[in-house]
């Protein structure tokens, strides 16, 4: 498979970017002059304007070798918008894409950080420890940040993990009665497609999460709220017949990439 390489910094892109989305509208005007509009959402896209300076060599190399492997415009790739959350509902573990083992139940309608009323309980109602994850389809590995705020009525601690086959990577986080955003970046060692990503509670626990988030690259940034799309494109394609760069000075290089993907993909 295909990715749109990171950077050696784990990063997709450097700032600023340009992200831009188009929506179109079948307008059919009927015999007795009023018209009849529909949104086409099959021809919804987004599209990312990513200008790179001071690519090393090595960097430059990979953004090529995908632009010869994919012949340009031709063949499709996955892109990991560094603009959003690679997660799909970000705020509702209930829904389809998230994977909870049975003994965890979920109360909904809390208050959250923000002041909403986001907020989610997550209750361990079994004698032994419980999970909840989201699969992802990235590669496994690539730098990633999960991040999720989480409060509980007593101290505790819970854990945030990473997994793909027998790897995984864990990081036990403490829990207070305030609202905290919980950080775990990582990055594994497993040549695979796809991993997953989520937080584990010990018997008996309950804590109050709200905002699930994961992005490529090593820090947590802004909270981007999701439902059922996030920001992986596994259609994705270079919107441009030719990539070109200029050296800027020893191991320097400059370049201009242009990426477009239908929404749905």
């Amino acid at each position: 498979m295909l990715y749109y390489p990171q950077l050696e910094t784990g990063t997709v892109c450097q700032y600023p970017l340009t992200r831009s989305n188009s929506r179109r509208t079948i307008a059919n005007a009927l015999a007795d002059g009023s018209d009849l509009r529909v949104a086409d959402f099959g021809a919804a896209s987004i599209r990312w304007d990513l200008n790179y300076s001071q690519l090393t060599t090595c960097e430059l190399s990979g953004i090529q070798g995908l632009f010869d492997a994919a012949s340009g415009s031709w063949q499709t790739f996955t892109f990991l918008d560094p603009a959003d959350n690679l997660l799909t509902w970000s705020e509702d573990p209930s829904k389809p894409g998230w994977e909870r083992d049975p003994l965890l139940t979920l109360g909904s309608g809390l208050t959250d950080p923000f002041g909403g009323t986001g907020g989610v309980s997550i209750t361990n109602t079994g004698q032994v420890a419980q999970e909840l994850q989201q699969p992802v389809a990235g590669p496994s590995w690539f730098q990633y940040c999960l991040s999720v705020y989480v409060r509980s009525s007593q101290a505790t601690t819970i854990d945030l993990y990473s997994l793909k086959g027998s790897e995984r990577i864990e990081r036990q986080k403490a829990v207070g009665s305030m609202w905290s955003r919980l950080v775990h970046p990582f990055r594994m060692t497993t040549k695979e497609d796809g991993l997953s990503a989520g937080i584990r509670l010990e018997a008996g626990q309950s804590v109050v999460v709200f905002g699930f988030q994961l992005e490529a690259q090593s820090g947590a940034g802004g909270y981007k709220k999701t439902r059922d799309h996030g920001g992986v494109y596994d259609k994705a394609r270079f919107d441009q017949d030719t990539l070109q760069s200029r050296a800027t000075g020893i191991n320097q290089h400059s370049c201009a990439v242009k990426i477009v993907s239908n929404v749905a993909g």
